[in-house]
C-alpha cells in the first residue's frame, strides 16, 4: 500500500478525490504491488453487496425516497454507482466473503472492503502489519453502511422491581463493557469507552472508530434492515453486474422492480 502511495505519512489511507481517482490509484497498487488490487466478498451473500452500494449511494446524497406508494430513487445515479462497484471489485467478481477475507489475509490482496467484525480473522494473520479506516469518501460525502445492536426488553403487565432493576443493570454493564465489543472489532457505543486510553492503544480499532460519524442505516421502511428479505433482494439484483455477467442498468432496474414490489405489501405490524 505505501509502495503505491495510498498511505499517507502517518499510515492512513489517502483520500479519494473521486471514484476515477481512486480507480487510477487502485490501477498503480495493481501495478506496484504485482498483487490483486483491493477485494470485496459479495458473491452469493445476502448483505454484502447492498451494504457497499447503500454505502456509495448514500454518499451522493441522491434521491433515494421510499415513503410513497412507490419508490422515487435516482437510477441515473444508481447505475453510476453500480458501474463503479463493479470496477472497483474487478479482481473479486466471483469471490464470496470467505474467499475475499483469504486473498487478504494470505497477501494476495493488499486490501480489502470488509466488516470490523472479521477483525479477529485479520490480526491473527497479519499481526501489526494491519491497518484499518473507515469506508473511503468516494463521492461528496462521508457515509457507510450501519446498524448496531440492540437488546429489547418485553413489556410486562405486573414486573417485580427488583427483577426489573437487575436486569437494567446486566444491560448496563454490557453497555459499559465497550473494551470487549471492541477488541472482537465493533465500535463501542459507550462513550468513555471510545474516549478511553485502553481503546486508543487498540490498533486498527481506534483508527476507524471515526466511522461511526459517518453511518447510514437502511431506510426506515419495514421491510429493510439486517436479515431482511430486501437486503436479500438487493444484493440478488446486483451479483450478476458486480459478476460482470449482467448491466448496472438491468441490476437497478431490478433492484427498483423488487422495492416497488415489497412497497405494495401491507406492514405485517
Amino acid at each position: 500500500m505505501d509502495k503505491a502511495g495510498l498511505l499517507t505519512g502517518d499510515g492512513q489511507l489517502v483520500p479519494f478525490e473521486s471514484p476515477k481517482h481512486a480507480l487510477e490509484l487502485m490501477d498503480k497498487l495493481r501495478k506496484d504491488t504485482g498483487k490483486l488490487g483491493p477485494v470485496f466478498g459479495h458473491a452469493n451473500d445476502a448483505a454484502m453487496g447492498w451494504r457497499m452500494f447503500w454505502t456509495l449511494f448514500s454518499q451522493t446524497g441522491a434521491t433515494f425516497d421510499l415513503t410513497g406508494e412507490r419508490a422515487e430513487i435516482d437510477e441515473d445515479t444508481a447505475v453510476e454507482v453500480v458501474r463503479f462497484m463493479a470496477d472497483l471489485a474487478r479482481d473479486s467478481r466471483t469471490m464470496d466473503v470467505q474467499t475475499a477475507i483469504a486473498a487478504f489475509a494470505n497477501g494476495r490482496s493488499p486490501m480489502i472492503f470488509s466488516g470490523e467484525w472479521d477483525m479477529a480473522t485479520y490480526k491473527t494473520a497479519l499481526k501489526d502489519r494491519l491497518g484499518g479506516s473507515p469506508i473511503p469518501t468516494f463521492y461528496d460525502r462521508p457515509a457507510g453502511a450501519s446498524d448496531s445492536h440492540a437488546l429489547v426488553l418485553p413489556h410486562q403487565d405486573n414486573p417485580d422491581p427488583e427483577h426489573r432493576r437487575r436486569t437494567h443493570q446486566f444491560v448496563a454493564e454490557l453497555v459499559k463493557s465497550g473494551l470487549t465489543w471492541a477488541s472482537a472489532g465493533h465500535i463501542p457505543a459507550y462513550t468513555p469507552a471510545v474516549s478511553s486510553a485502553g481503546y486508543a492503544k487498540l490498533r486498527p480499532q481506534s483508527e476507524y472508530a471515526g466511522a461511526a460519524k459517518q453511518l447510514v442505516l437502511d431506510p426506515p421502511v419495514w421491510f429493510a434492515g439486517s436479515g431482511s428479505d430486501f437486503q436479500t433482494r438487493m444484493c440478488q439484483a446486483l451479483d450478476p453486474a458486480l459478476g460482470g455477467s449482467s448491466s448496472a442498468a438491468s441490476a437497478v432496474r431490478t433492484m427498483v422492480s423488487q422495492i416497488n414490489t415489497l412497497m405494495a405489501q401491507p406492514n405485517p405490524a
